[in-house]
């Protein structure tokens, strides 16, 4: 069976928003306003997603001193790891479920 756009735009969704449950339940949280600003928006016809946080001084706690700095190269390294095993337990559940439906 081919794996078209439909999975991929799938599994590329899946991806980006279990990078971005990780990147909130990584954010320091003080006032809770910078986890509560991170965003996931479709791009390229749902081929790409960008994560972002609009959050003014995301970078002071990103690149500072305090022990949550680096969280978010911290949780992208993490992913760029577990990336190869998730896409492919996605694919594989998209292609049974489309078995499934002939």
């Amino acid at each position: 069976m081919k794996v078209d756009k439909d999975c991929a735009i799938a599994v590329i969704r899946d991806l980006a928003a279990a990078i971005l449950a990780d990147l909130k339940l990584n954010s320091p949280v003080v006032t809770g306003n910078l986890r509560g600003n991170w965003n996931m928006e479709e791009i390229a016809q749902g081929m790409a997603q960008s994560i972002y946080n609009n959050t003014e001084y995301i970078f002071d706690v990103e690149y500072g001193q305090a022990a949550s700095a680096g969280f978010v190269r911290r949780t992208l390294e993490e992913w760029r790891r577990k990336a190869p095993r998730f896409i492919q337990e996605r694919i594989a559940a998209w292609i049974d479920r489309e078995r499934r439906k002939s």
